[in-house]
């Protein structure tokens, strides 16, 4: 870690964020459950990256920030995001806003690390331990998933190597800065022809290769653990993953940060009809921000999703989990190669 990081970690936490405008309620929430989980005495400052967000949400965004009394900083990285995507890029079913963290070297220029947060998560505790991580040599930290080695070719990783889930990261930004990455980035996506698998995620684990140290997975806890148990899990992924399963059950218990990422067996707190067993708590959060009136959002799943969920639940449980492996494991990284 440079001399600047290691002032940034005695200084306080930097915490970065980034959405557009659909996103803006979900990253508000999130923030929310940071500081009331934040001790009184840490020095915090999130950061906010947006793409093209409404007035009205950045000013619902300041209102989360001036409850907590807390330091706020809501930056317009529009038009950087903009350039980034002259070369083309195709986000899929996600924002252009989520290539935001490979740009923040260039964002944050004053800052030397920070840790940067997904819009989809809830902080279920202090983050202190987590920002003291130490990155030794490595660019940046994150915890690792299973994944099949199809999806893990497609990002030139081997069958061996741990892949990364980015939506909780701790970076060094010197680092990344002497690795001059930004451009390392842009190379990656072209060469992708801005198809990059799982987009910001696949840039991640193709550039910063070798250089990602794993963190416990409490710091990053999806919902593929809680839809599977640990021995569905490597069927369902192909790959057992590196973490024991007491790691993992203690970690579902007691999480630091919970990552609703999206599956086919279950939905996000914010989509009617969750089940997640994080929707109460990320109720009680929403119901004290701006967006405490925002109603849930409908669920309409594609026609692929629900086939596979629908057979899942009705077919025999290892027919639905062979099934379900075929499509995640093999299908899907085939089509994205």
């Amino acid at each position: 870690m440079g001399q600047a990081a290691e002032n940034e970690s005695r200084a306080g936490i930097q915490v970065v964020y980034a959405c557009d405008d659909n996103y803006a309620m979900l990253a508000g929430i999130s923030i929310a459950s940071l500081l009331e989980r934040c001790r009184r005495d840490t020095e915090l400052t999130v950061y906010v990256l947006c793409c093209e967000v409404s007035e009205e949400n950045m000013a619902r965004l300041r209102a989360v920030g001036d409850r907590c009394r807390q330091r706020l900083v809501l930056l317009d990285a529009s038009d950087v995001i903009r350039e980034l995507s002259k070369q083309y890029i195709d986000v899929q079913r996600w924002s252009l806003a989520a290539y935001a963290r490979l740009l923040t070297p260039e964002l944050l220029p004053d800052l030397g690390k920070i840790l940067y947060l997904d819009c989809d998560t809830l902080v279920t505790d202090d983050i202190t331990e987590l920002w003291d991580t130490p990155l030794a040599k490595a660019s940046c930290a994150a915890v690792s998933e299973p994944v099949s080695a199809l999806h893990k070719r497609n990002v030139g990783l081997a069958k061996d190597e741990p892949y990364y889930n980015s939506g909780v990261m701790l970076i060094d930004l010197d680092k990344w800065r002497d690795e001059d990455i930004i451009p390392r980035f842009a190379e990656c996506i072209r060469r992708h022809n801005g198809l990059v698998p799982y987009v910001d995620q696949g840039c991640v684990n193709e550039v910063c290769r070798g250089e990602i140290i794993t963190l416990p997975v409490r710091y990053n806890v999806h919902t593929l653990l809680y839809d599977f148990t640990d021995e569905e899990t490597a069927v369902y992924r192909r790959d057992a993953g590196v973490y024991a399963k007491e790691e993992i059950e203690t970690a579902k218990k007691h999480p630091v940060v919970v990552h609703f990422t999206s599956s086919f067996l279950s939905r996000r707190p914010w989509i009617e009809g969750s089940g997640h067993p994080y929707t109460k708590e990320w109720e009680c959060v929403q119901a004290k921000t701006p967006w405490a009136d925002t109603p849930k959002r409908p669920y309409h799943p594609d026609m692929a999703r629900r086939s596979l969920n629908m057979f899942y639940r009705h077919a025999p449980r290892k027919l639905g989990l062979f099934a379900a492996m075929l499509v995640n494991s093999y299908i899907r990284p085939l089509m994205k190669r």
